[in-house]
């Protein structure tokens, strides 16, 4: 069972996603870049989305593979060090 979608409200999937999790009152959150800026101008304030302290598309990113990273690693059980390999990946981005 789903019991969140994360996402930074960029177009396409990521913006789709947010809208099913709305259709069927799915719990959604992630972090967005300050001012909630994106690539077809201002994400929608329906969903529920945290702004990072700057307009950067790659804190947004670094952020969200935090999150889903610490969140995994609960859920599934990887080692720490797995864990600090994810987050390295995002920093590379």
């Amino acid at each position: 069972m789903i019991q969140k979608i994360v996402s930074g409200g960029q177009t396409g999937v990521d913006r789709t996603a947010l809208d099913w999790a709305l259709a069927y009152h799915i719990p959604h959150g992630g972090c967005c870049p300050v001012g909630q800026r994106v690539e077809d101008g201002v994400i929608p304030d329906c969903y529920v989305l945290q702004e990072t302290p700057e307009q950067n598309y790659q804190q947004r990113t670094k952020r969200n593979v935090i999150v889903l990273t610490l969140v995994s690693g609960y859920l599934f059980h990887i080692s720490i060090s797995g864990i600090r390999q994810s987050i390295n990946v995002g920093d590379a981005q």
